[in-house]
């Protein structure tokens, strides 16, 4: 036997004449396959087989006297899953074949044309084998992520050392804030450093802390270096130049006194780090921890570079690479200065596509220099940091921000789809920094400042001239007293106009402004109306009444299009109970937000606008637009299919303007298609459009769904949307938008019920 050959595969034959086995064998090795074989006939054997025998493969009749081949594909699914199984049998059937694919088996060969069973059974071994690989892969993936979740706290360690690294320049704060990070972002329980005294006879204390401050010894001391106690993990370290471990585990290296001061103290393990100055050591780090799997390799290699870090920081062999780091990024923030900014802005403005828009907003930060002055630099360090780490949160890409010097930060917003756009950026500064107080000393401190914003390319069309741009905006907002001003007089008109729109809606919130009108939805069949839709509107103390496609997105900006929302629900109940206990059965729709139904408790907020008035149906239906349902398809599928069990009704509104696909289309769960107006208003003169609501009434025939179609004005519009099959219209020929009363009149309900006011 030649031994350089694949090892034989394990074949396990479940098969009642031995002849046959035999057979399958020898055609087989006929074809080069090197193999043993066990054969059995029955369950037990089976079972036995299995664990014994230890099959590479399974190769089973289907027809058995004692039991079935689909039996025994089920004992081996059931003990041994990972072997593949294959039938090979002359009584196999298409539809039972396909039947033994489903529950498990790779494949079936007849008999009859054994020629294909080499090739089948390679087959089967070789996708079992790529199988196993993916499983691996997968498990090691797993393996990874847990130790990288474990890595985490040792990398935030190192990051904010390689901060304190590059702005303390003292050794003994640096080893001191070393400690400090060491317990809040590493997690340590107790954390020590010392330095050798300059003769290198001495450890002396530079700083400890954590729970358990004098685990490696009782500072400030000064440590006997041929002197034998607790510290012998610190002694080691400094004697050997490399690291040193105690832990508690079974099997650890003994840790003398040390080891027995972590027993007694509920700590797992130490390490001893030892600081270079060169190549001779000049102290060491120490670490205490509480949690199993310390100082695995990963770990231990992540604090050997913390190590050397802080031993470069005390020796300053980084000082020309900290100097390189100095002339792009602000030491305080981390965030670019104003020269790697300007670079930055430069490109993008170099990359930008014809006719794009791009923002360059300036942000100071108020009352900087009074924090400065009552509670000191430190302080208003710690502000400006705090202030960096919003606006990081904030902005995904870190490279449009900077820190300026003083108070000013800056950004760039690329990609802005018009100069309305811009109107946001105080919106998201405001979100920013000011919606949540910052903390000072313990001390909760909202901030404020002025914006100001200049424009590519109104402004400038080069970086230097948008900064400047930005910069004289932003003298211009402290110098006027405005939070926000824009270097375009024109912009800023219109920005004034829409934080005044701002401000008359907040009124228009608290002082009860909006009301809710109701347009009727119309049988194209009957005539008859069988149910309503309402709509937002905002009568302005003169009576005058905004359009809701001014306002409705500026509710939106502000958040407040929840709140609007639910009282929209919260009120179209209240109607529909008076209808019902006239012995109407009509039907309200509710617009409802892209933000209402990204809520997590969507339902529960239904339940609770419409309140206990709705009863077990409450003749409420849901329009919701394509966008709204996309923005994530599978929760707003779990949350419309729960609405759906309450009684609720669901619509897609202005149908055909979206990016829905069909594949998406028959998952969501859904009543009616409303088809925009702009296709009604069109279709009568541009066949294609024709073609389109064709196509939509056509597509909710077939999959019965109802059609409504928006903004019908002329009865020949009418003619052509009954040709074409639509169910219900809605639009001006009918009628406006009128009161919950007028609606009622509609209906022949009695105006003076409760709910219809």
């Amino acid at each position: 036997m030649d031994d350089t050959k694949d090892p034989a595969i394990r074949l396990l034959m479940v098969e009642d004449v031995a002849d046959e086995a035999r057979l399958a064998s020898l055609q087989l090795s006929r074809s080069g396959l090197r193999h043993e074989f066990s054969r059995v006939e029955n369950e037990a054997d089976l079972r036995q087989a299995l664990v014994q025998f230890q099959p590479s493969l399974i190769l089973s009749d289907f027809t058995l006297p004692q039991f079935d081949g689909m039996t025994a594909l089920r004992v081996c699914r059931e003990v041994k899953p990972d072997v593949p199984f294959v039938f090979f049998s002359g009584t196999i059937g298409e539809e039972r074949a396909i039947e033994a694919l489903k529950s498990g088996a790779v494949d079936y060969v007849l008999k009859s044309n054994s020629k294909r069973l080499a090739a089948a059974v390679r087959r089967a071994l070789q996708e079992n084998d790529e199988q196993m690989a993916r499983r691996r892969a997968e498990m090691l993936l797993r393996e990874s992520d847990e130790r990288l979740r474990r890595l985490n706290r040792v990398h935030a360690m190192l990051s904010h050392v390689n901060s304190a690294v590059l702005r303390i320049r003292d050794a003994e704060e640096l080893l001191r804030e070393a400690c400090r990070i060491a317990i809040k972002h590493g997690q340590y329980a107790a954390a020590w450093t010392g330095l050798l005294d300059e003769s290198g006879a001495a450890l002396i204390q530079s700083a400890g802390a954590g729970q358990h401050p004098h685990l490696f010894g009782a500072g400030p001391f000064t440590l006997d270096l041929g002197a034998r106690g607790p510290e012998n993990l610190l002694l080691r370290a400094l004697r050997t130049r490399q690291y040193a471990i105690v832990e508690r585990r079974a099997g650890a290296v003994a840790g003398g006194p040390l080891r027995r001061e972590l027993e007694r103290n509920g700590l797992e393990g130490a390490i001893a780090l030892p600081l270079f100055r060169g190549e001779e050591p000049v102290g060491v780090f120490a670490l205490a921890g509480d949690c199993a799997q310390l100082f695995d390799v990963g770990e231990i290699k992540l604090l050997q570079e913390l190590a050397g870090d802080i031993s470069f920081a005390l020796q300053h062999i980084r000082q020309e690479a900290r100097l390189r780091y100095l002339a792009n990024y602000d030491s305080l923030t981390g965030l670019a200065n104003r020269d790697l900014f300007a670079l930055r802005l430069q490109q993008y403005i170099d990359s930008a596509p014809p006719q794009a828009l791009l923002a360059v907003a300036l942000f100071d930060v108020n009352r900087l220099s009074e924090i400065n002055h009552t509670l000191g630099r430190h302080q208003g360090d710690q502000l400006l940091r705090q202030v960096a780490s919003r606006l990081r949160r904030g902005e995904p890409d870190n490279g449009r921000l900077a820190h300026l010097g003083g108070g000013v930060f800056a950004t760039a917003f690329t990609g802005l789809g018009s100069e309305a756009e811009s109107f946001r950026l105080q919106d998201w500064y405001e979100r920013q920094l000011v919606s949540e107080p910052l903390q000072l000393d313990g001390q909760d401190l909202r901030i404020a400042g002025h914006l100001g914003v200049a424009l590519y390319p109104a402004d400038g069309s080069d970086a230097p001239a948008l900064m400047n741009s930005a910069e004289i905006a932003l003298r211009n907002a402290k110098g006027a007293g405005e939070r926000v001003m824009y270097s375009s007089p024109l912009l800023n008109a219109r920005a004034a106009r829409r934080l005044s729109l701002e401000g008359r809606l907040r009124v228009a919130f608290e002082r009860e402004q909006f009301s809710m009108q109701l347009q009727p939805k119309v049988s194209l069949y009957t005539g008859a109306i069988t149910s309503f839709e309402a709509l937002l509107r905002w009568f302005e103390p003169d009576n005058e009444i905004v359009a809701p496609e001014v306002f409705v997105p500026v509710l939106e900006e502000m958040g407040l299009i929840d709140v609007v929302g639910e009282w929209m629900l919260h009120r179209a109940s209240v109607v529909i109970s008076s209808w019902r206990a006239a012995g109407s059965r009509a039907r309200i729709a509710v617009n409802i937000s892209a933000r209402q139904l990204g809520h997590g408790d969507f339902v529960g907020r239904l339940r609770a606008s419409v309140g206990a008035s709705a009863g077990e149906d409450p003749r409420i239906d849901l329009e919701l637009t394509e966008s709204s349902l996309l923005a994530n398809l599978d929760a707003s599928i779990a949350q419309l299919c729960e609405a759906r069990q309450l009684g609720f009704g669901v619509a897609i509104d202005d149908f055909g303007t979206g990016y829905s696909s069909l594949n998406q289309l028959v998952r969501l769960p859904v009543d009616t298609l409303k088809i925009d107006k702009s296709f009604v208003q069109r279709m009568i003169v541009d066949r294609n459009v024709w073609a389109v609501v064709a196509t939509i009434t056509s597509l909710a025939d077939s999959m019965q769904l109802n059609t409504v179609a928006e903004g019908v004005e002329t009865a020949e519009q009418l003619v052509h949307l009954r040709r074409l099959g639509c169910s219900e219209y809605q639009g001006y020929f009918f009628s406006p938008p009128v009161s919950a009363v007028a609606a009622s009149g509609m209906l022949g309900v009695d105006p003076g019920a409760d709910g219809a006011q």
